[in-house]
């Protein structure tokens, strides 16, 4: 019989966190205590939890801990184990993944395997803590001043809309090159897209428009709906009024320039750089 593995799992996400692997083992003991093959520092774990005893064809887990021992769910005292069996020190304690085989043969199987159930992980949102929390980013200097800037584009989109849709009423027989724009503040991506498509073009049902910049290359309306969206998942809503203010600022901006316009704008230096990995890689 080959060897064993056995892989102790993260409670929430169900990754690798440490492994063992044993070769020629006949008994293998668990728990919190420092005596044991395997150690566990967990307070839901017997210092002797459970033993794995090799028998002629298969292993086999025995329970000796207080709080009891559960294979694949169900709470057991002596069991023939079978490849890929999850056990739990516990019914919410630490989870080992037993595999026969050693660490290199197991690697791949170990993947597919971790769907298997893991404790569930229970967030209690204290509402009180989160509406002060909202109220004190509401009072940062730094909202009011993006707020007082959305507020100014609010206006110059109604007051653009307005004279594009006196320059129709004067002359009806010149296509319309700006459609319609929503005033909303908190939907400037999509605006970008629609509102400021170069004079000289009409909008058409064929291929996407593109802006040509500074050094001749095209941003194509595709990479700024891209912009926004990565950035969305990265800093919430705010996304659409800085790529919005951004384009506004500097029209003939390149690709990489605007990633990095937009990258400087994200408080968190790790988010920043995933930001420019997902526009720039």
């Amino acid at each position: 019989m080959s060897g064993v593995t056995l892989t102790l799992l993260h409670p929430t996400h169900g990754t690798p966190i440490q492994t063992w692997t044993f070769e020629d083992a006949g008994l293998i003991r668990i728990g919190r205590g420092s005596h044991n093959d395997i150690v566990v520092s967990s307070s839901e774990a017997s210092r002797e939890h459970a033993e794995l005893r090799r028998c002629e064809f298969y292993w086999e887990l025995v329970n000796l801990g207080r709080n009891g021992t559960f294979v694949n769910g169900q709470q057991v005292t002596q069991i023939r184990l079978v490849d890929g069996a999850l056990i739990n020190l516990s019914k919410s304690g630490p989870a080992l993944q037993f595999q026969t085989g050693t660490t290199s043969e197991n690697l791949t199987s170990l993947h597919t395997s971790l769907a298997l159930p893991t404790p569930e992980l229970f967030i209690e949102i204290d509402e009180a803590e989160k509406q002060q929390q909202v109220a004190e980013i509401v009072e940062m200097e730094y909202f009011q001043e993006l707020e007082q800037r959305a507020e100014e584009l609010r206006r110059s989109i109604e007051a653009e809309q307005l004279e594009f849709e006196q320059s129709s009423a004067v002359l009806p027989e010149e296509p319309a090159t700006h459609p319609p724009l929503e005033p909303s503040p908190f939907n400037l991506g999509e605006q970008f897209t629609q509102g400021f498509v170069a004079p000289t073009q009409a909008k058409t049902s064929g291929p996407p428009s593109f802006t040509p910049n500074s050094k001749g290359q095209l941003l194509s309306e595709s990479f700024v709906k891209l912009c926004t969206r990565d950035l969305a998942d990265l800093i919430g809503p705010i996304a659409n009024f800085l790529v919005k203010k951004t384009l506004a600022a500097n029209p003939q901006t390149s690709s990489a320039e605007l990633v990095e316009a937009l990258a400087a704008e994200i408080p968190d230096p790790q988010k920043a750089i995933e930001f420019r990995r997902r526009l720039l890689a």
